[in-house]
């Protein structure tokens, strides 16, 4: 005997579902809308600061300040720039995670050596800011199987944060462990902190941003967290936040199943491996010239 109520009730909860998704992709762009506004503001207004300086100066015939005060205005216009692109770069990765327009493509990675190369402006860092970048992952350590911009985006952008959170004196730990259940990258400061609400939800999708009462930290509207939470979960990583008596530590591990397993050498052309490595040093650039005093990053 057929139950001729079937195909409609699932015709209906078809519908049903459909207006769910619609609803809740419209409060995902409800917050995110929300979120920019919040994030563009401090750019915008540095850009105008700026302009303002330098048609002051302009109107002089002699000019009214020393090449070097045009300078600094100049190279806060660059500045602000370069974080609204940024803005923006995490905004539309965002959506399309969030819209399933954006898939790993999944090769070996040496995440070893990747952090290596992320890392590698650590003297810069001390000169510029007086933070300690100290950095445990021995190149050729663990292959995995991912996205390595997606891989690369993750890692840059809780670096920034971690070396937003610091002032002068303070230190960010990035390390690489394996071990039987797959790999560990933590990457921890002794920086302001962050509280154990926002700990447990950082990588989730809508959570509120967080402003910590220091001036010094000029963190945005978390879209970069989120976008990491997005790109973790489309690579089967798992990304955790800790509050430290003093300081925040996260750690992502990498399950055992996204091993490389028995592929050990990865071959690009010397063309391939230039591109790669030139393409690298932009988003190394970009992101940390974001941080307060790292403005002037080459």
């Amino acid at each position: 005997m057929t139950d001729k109520t079937n195909g409609p009730h699932r015709e209906t909860d078809k519908h049903c579902l459909c207006d769910e998704v619609a609803q809740d992709l419209t409060q995902d762009r409800g917050a995110l809308l929300n979120a920019v506004a919040a994030e563009v503001a401090q750019p915008l207004n540095l850009i105008a600061m700026n302009r303002e300086f330098l048609q002051l100066h302009l109107s002089h015939s002699t000019g009214s300040f020393s090449r070097e005060q045009v300078a600094q205005a100049l190279a806060g216009i660059d500045c602000a720039t370069v974080r609204l692109n940024r803005l923006v770069q995490n905004c539309l990765d965002l959506l399309a995670c969030r819209e399933n327009q954006k898939q790993p493509q999944f090769i070996p990675v040496d995440l070893g050596a990747l952090l290596q190369e992320l890392c590698a402006d650590g003297a810069e860092i001390r000169r510029m800011c007086r933070v300690e970048l100290q950095v445990d992952a021995p190149a050729n350590t663990l292959l995995v199987m991912t996205d390595r911009t997606m891989a690369e985006r993750i890692l840059l952008n809780l670096l920034s944060n971690a070396l937003r959170a610091c002032a002068g004196g303070d230190t960010v730990t990035v390390t690489l462990r394996t071990g039987t259940d797959g790999g560990e990258i933590c990457i921890a400061d002794n920086g302001c902190g962050v509280p154990a609400d926002f700990a447990r939800q950082a990588f989730e999708p809508n959570v509120p941003a967080w402003y910590p009462n220091r001036e010094q930290f000029l963190g945005g509207a978390r879209l970069g967290l989120q976008l990491c939470g997005a790109y973790c979960r489309l690579l089967g990583w798992q990304p955790e936040m800790q509050p430290l008596l003093q300081g925040t530590r996260v750690r992502l591990h990498i399950p055992q199943g996204a091993l490389a397993g028995d592929v050990h050498f990865v071959f690009h052309s010397a063309a391939e491996a230039a591109r790669q490595s030139m393409q690298t040093r932009a988003a190394v650039r970009m992101e940390l010239r974001c941080v307060p005093g790292l403005e002037r990053l080459e």
